[in-house]
């Protein structure tokens, strides 16, 4: 058996056309989720921050609103000031 009848052009071909497919599907799906990732990321830290607010208020024994919108997500970073908070 000669090795020329293991391996022929065309099934190398196949493989290297079977591994761009591969790759082309495999890279964008990887970049839209390190997309996604990154604006959830953003939004986490931007609650954080209100969350960290909202704390040092509850700290200082302050009144205070975090405003959120019809669906009950939070407006980032928008909490009324404290001394205009209804108690």
């Amino acid at each position: 058996m000669k090795l020329n009848d293991l391996i022929n052009l065309k099934d190398i071909v196949s493989m290297i056309v079977g591994g761009l497919i591969t790759w082309g599907f495999s890279y964008a799906y990887y970049e839209k989720a390190g997309k996604d990732l990154t604006e959830e990321a953003k939004k986490l830290r931007q609650l954080q921050a209100t969350t960290l607010q909202a704390i040092r208020y509850l700290q200082q024994g302050l009144p205070f609103e975090v405003k959120t919108r019809e669906n009950g997500d939070v407006y980032t970073n928008v909490i009324i000031n404290p001394t205009s908070a209804t108690q």
